[in-house]
């Protein structure tokens, strides 16, 4: 086994095998017995060799990307959006994004920095010289585009003088061999950013990699850019442009048109606060990632590049429109189950939309088909029967084997909370209150009792149990608040303690467990004692729900996976030392993975 700067590899019957690729089924036993395979002669020596230049593979350029920063001086009170909608925060979170956007780049050192959007918010030449004092800081070459909030003051002239030397818009630039092909018309104009992209692309033939950077102007309504624009599209496969990336004000998506996968980079300022995104040029591939900290482990999202390989197919030619689902599958994995949380049907508030979220979920969820979904809390918003029965009528029409688990809402106005705002609930909505004790004294008759007896009446679930399936267990534990119950503990160490001889273990629960996620399971309230136990018992993964965002952390070699409100759905497929952990935005055909490796190998 050789260390690179790529991974580990092993040499298995004369291949090279990445240890952590996904597609990877082999593991040191396997390595072993296939070394001792091998004879120990010239052959040996040579894919050795040749095993040491490919740990030691280097990407043949590292592009970091940012998007909107939003600096500006403007006093916090007078930062407001196009609709008048007061922005104050922008006035904290715009500067302190860009100290740390400025120390990771720094960090990272890639060959490269792009900035895309709208550097300042306002256009005044103070805040163009704001932003102008964090680019400075920037040890790498930068290229910069303007977006159209840095001409709200009816010129570019602050722009032009700072940052005329390196400003890209519809011009490309070559790093290390790789084209970097910048069009900020694409949206407004694709016939005229089509025409020029052609003649400026003609002229860069042996271009390693081809990456193309769209302006995404929010002056433009909608974009004219079709997924029948016949121009564009041919362009796009005669000059093998491997990947498209926009900015956005909002998080980051993957997105995927005809053959092209679209990377959406999130508001440095304004949503992902700090984070960049990292593109990796390789010869065969381009690699993908959203960084915010260097020491925890990122999901990627992987494309070939179309210079050296064949594109991936279209959605509509994937089976399961999704072919990144389609490439999991054929690295037969042992199964695949799906995570998703808070789909929290509410009787009022946002009815029509939180059904839209769920449907679209269990379209997906239907013709992925994994061998199980596990819904981590939040099933409804209020306890009401009425919105138990929306429940069970959207979730029927899910074919894959579910389980849930409950969350503080499917306990609401009858659970002793931490958090003021659940415990006040009754007094907030007494009228609430009222439904949920009829409902919970005719559940009584009927021999459901409890803080939950509405959830067990309506799921046909009980709130703690164990499934096991293979070499897999599941582990379900209802933390309802704040704070982890003796009850509960107790629980989950007696469970855990008859996993000793499964491959893998996960613990399905709906509030968070480490203090980084935010709204976690207090320490002194038995948040320690619920990590002391996962470690203990070398949990693979931590499931949960309840901050309606995604999220991912390894703490002592557990993984910690937040799912977010329907919007997402995680996809874990397991493998005997391994978990390919595939983040799936709805109706997106692409996602990123991340491999967590067993605590138990």
């Amino acid at each position: 086994m050789i260390t690179g700067s790529d991974g580990i590899f092993t040499l298995v019957l004369g291949r090279i095998v990445p240890v952590h690729d996904p597609r990877t089924t082999l593991n040191q036993n396997d390595l072993i017995m296939s070394l001792n395979r091998l004879s120990l002669g010239v052959t040996s020596l040579l894919l050795m060799s040749r095993l040491a230049c490919l740990a030691a593979e280097e990407p043949i350029a590292t592009i970091a990307v940012i998007s909107n920063p939003y600096i500006t001086t403007l006093p916090a009170e007078e930062i407001k959006d196009e609709s008048d909608r007061l922005r104050d925060f922008l006035a904290k979170t715009g500067p302190e994004s860009m100290e740390k956007t400025v120390a990771l780049v720094n960090e990272l050192k890639p060959d490269a920095l792009v900035v895309l959007g709208s550097l300042t918010w306002s256009g005044s030449g103070a805040d163009f010289e704001a932003i102008a004092t964090y680019l400075d800081k920037v040890q790498v070459p930068t290229f910069v585009v303007h977006g159209h909030r840095d001409r709200l003051s009816g010129s570019l002239d602050g722009y032009d003088r700072l940052f005329g030397n390196c400003s890209v818009a519809n011009t490309t630039k070559s790093v290390n061999g790789v084209t970097l092909a910048f069009a900020t018309d694409l949206d407004a104009d694709p016939d005229a950013a089509t025409q020029r992209l052609e003649q400026q692309l003609a002229e860069t033939d042996d271009s390693k990699a081809v990456l193309l950077f769209n302006g995404k102007d929010r002056g433009v309504p909608r974009s004219k850019l079709t997924p029948t624009h016949e121009q564009f599209w041919k362009l796009v496969e005669q000059q093998h442009i491997a990947v498209r990336f926009d900015p956005t004000r909002y998080n980051h998506q993957t997105g995927y048109t005809n053959t092209l996968p679209i990377w959406t980079v999130g508001s440095t300022g304004w949503s992902i606060r700090g984070a960049i995104t990292v593109a990796r040029v390789f010869a065969d591939r381009i690699e993908m990632r959203q960084v915010a900290e260097v020491a925890q482990p990122t999901f990627s999202l992987t494309v070939p590049n179309p210079v050296t390989q064949p594109r991936l197919a279209t959605a509509e030619d994937d089976p399961f429109a999704c072919p990144s689902y389609s490439e999991d599958l054929a690295s037969n994995p042992d199964f695949t189950f799906a995570l998703v949380s808070d789909p929290q049907f509410d009787r009022e508030s946002n009815r029509g939309y939180l059904i839209q979220k769920a449907e679209a979920a269990i379209t997906e969820l239907n013709r992925l088909n994994p061998a199980m979904v596990f819904v981590a809390g939040d099933l409804v918003n209020n306890n009401l029967p009425e919105e138990w029965q929306l429940f069970n009528e959207k979730f029927s029409k899910l074919k894959p084997p579910r389980h849930v688990v409950p969350g503080n809402h499917d306990v609401l106005f009858n659970y002793d909370f931490v958090e003021e705002s659940y415990s006040s609930a009754p007094t907030k909505r007494p009228d609430y209150a009222a439904i949920v004790r009829e409902a919970l004294a005719s559940a009584k008759k009927e021999g459901f009792s409890g803080a939950a007896a509405l959830y067990e009446k309506y799921t046909d679930s009980k709130p703690r149990q164990m499934i096991e399936h293979g070499e897999c267990a599941f582990v379900t534990v209802p933390f309802l608040t704040m704070r982890a119950d003796a009850e509960q503990i107790d629980f989950l160490r007696s469970q855990l303690k008859k996993t000793k001889d499964k491959r893998h273990v996960f613990v399905i629960a709906h509030y968070p467990s480490l203090p980084a996620f935010g709204n976690n399971v207090q320490p002194q309230l038995g948040g320690t004692e619920v990590l002391s136990l996962l470690h203990e018992h070398r949990v693979t993964g931590y499931l949960f729900g309840h901050r309606h965002r995604n999220g991912f952390r390894i703490h002592e070699r557990t993984a910690h996976v937040l799912t977010d409100n329907m919007l997402t759905i995680h996809l874990l497929h397991v493998f005997a030392d391994r978990i390919v952990l595939g983040r799936k935005q709805v109706g997106s055909p692409l996602y990123e993975r991340l491999v967590i490796h067993s605590p138990r190998q």
